[in-house]
Order: C-alpha cells, then sequence, then structure tokens
C-alpha cells in the first residue's frame, strides 16, 4: 500500500502542475466550436497546448465532468494516451462512470485501474475506519471496471508495480473492509497464487504469507465463502 501511496503523491504533484494551464470552460466551449466549424482539428479536443504532458481529458475528468463531457460530446477520445497513460488512470467513481459511458476501454490503461479504486478509497477515509458506504461504492466502482474488461489480475509493472490482492492484504484497512474488499476480487475471478505477489515492493511478512496460502485453497467463490463464513 505505500507504493501505491506514493505513487498517489507523485501522480498529484505532476497534476498541480497540470491544473496550473488548464483552460477555463469558455477556452474549452471556444475549442469545441472551433473544431465543429472545421477551423482547427478534432485531435485538439485530446491535447491542451499548455497542459503539459497531460491529455486535457485526464486532467479534467477528476475535477470538472461538465467539461469532461461537453468534450466527449464534441469527440474528444476516451482512451487518449498522453505518453503516461488514459483519462481513466486520473478518475474518480464518477468520473469512471462518465468515462465508460463514452466506450473508455479499461484495457488500455496501463495502471491498475483496480488498484486506483483502492487506493481512492483508502486516501478518502484518511487514516479513519472505512465506511460501509465507501466500501459499497469501491466495490461498485471495481465491479463496473471488471465488466468493461479490466483485467482482475492485472500486474502494473515498473516502480510502482501493484496487483489487486497484494494491495487489499497489505493494507492497513480493517478487517471488515479488508474482507469485503478480497470477497469482490475472488468472486470476480482473481487467483490467489502466491506467485502474483512476488515483486520489488518488499518480501510479504510471516502473517501476509499464512494468509495468502490459506486464499489459494480457496479458489473456488463458494467454498471460500464457506471458509470465510
Amino acid at each position: 500500500m505505500k507504493c501505491g501511496m506514493l505513487f498517489s503523491l507523485l501522480l498529484m504533484t505532476s497534476f498541480v502542475s497540470a491544473m496550473n494551464d488548464v483552460p477555463s470552460e469558455q477556452e474549452v466551449m471556444n475549442l469545441i466550436q472551433q473544431v465543429k466549424e472545421g477551423k482547427t482539428d478534432p485531435s485538439s479536443l485530446n491535447k491542451w497546448p499548455t497542459g503539459g504532458r497531460w491529455g486535457l481529458l485526464r486532467i479534467l475528468v477528476r475535477w470538472d465532468l461538465k467539461r469532461t463531457e461537453k468534450l466527449l460530446q464534441a469527440g474528444a477520445d476516451p482512451n487518449f494516451y498522453d505518453g503516461s497513460d488514459t483519462p481513466l488512470a486520473c478518475a474518480d467513481f464518477e468520473g469512471t462512470k462518465l468515462l465508460l459511458k463514452y466506450s473508455a476501454d479499461p484495457k488500455q490503461c496501463e495502471m491498475s485501474l483496480l488498484c486506483h479504486a483502492m487506493t481512492v478509497c483508502y486516501n478518502e477515509a484518511e487514516g479513519r475506519p472505512i465506511d460501509k458506504g465507501l466500501i459499497n461504492e469501491t466495490i461498485d466502482w471495481m465491479n463496473r471496471l471488471i465488466e468493461s474488461g479490466e483485467d482482475v489480475d492485472k500486474w502494473e509493472s515498473g516502480d510502482f508495480g501493484r496487483h489487486l490482492l497484494y494491495n487489499i492484504v497489505k493494507s492497513r484497512i480493517e478487517p471488515n473492509a479488508k474482507k469485503a474488499l478480497i470477497s469482490c476480487a475472488i468472486r470476480n475471478g482473481s487467483n490467489p497464487h502466491l506467485d502474483y505477489f512476488k515483486s520489488d515492493c518488499g518480501k510479504l511478512d510471516g502473517s501476509v504469507y499464512a494468509y495468502l496460502s490459506s486464499c489459494e485453497k480457496y479458489r473456488c467463490w463458494t467454498a471460500f465463502m464457506r471458509k470465510e463464513g
């Protein structure tokens, strides 16, 4: 989880820098009008000239869904890769629903979007016990992503390599919330085989290793639920 939180911190630092050059609502409307009139290339809807390396949708989707949807309606690409990732990588739950509505494809995103959803859940709790409403929203978020093609066992490569079950087990959230998230992952076909948990993020401690060894015996969803009671 530490890797996920560090990733989020670096992501936010870069995001704040990009936000300094975010177009106003009027500028967005002017851009859309220019595209409609054929005065500028439609690809301009994906990349703001002063937005640095961030794609326009990836900047806006977390903070302004109104402008985001206007761009999508005008033809902006919901899967535009800006050299770092696609808009889904910056979306919260509402932003994810909006992008999926316009045919965003989780498979085109490099980030593990399920790990992203869990990290957002953890960060929103801000160290407090995670309430049932937030857990249910996170599970709904995960289910929508999986239904849209996200791989529940996707391993995110690179310095911030993450895997959903690895993140859940290593997190510091309370047992009931952890159980609900693990249940969601296994219900959707996640394979708790220990090979998935080998990474450069650090060795698993004995208690986590023992827990995963137990999970590995219950790959069948019904058997797992009988075990969990």
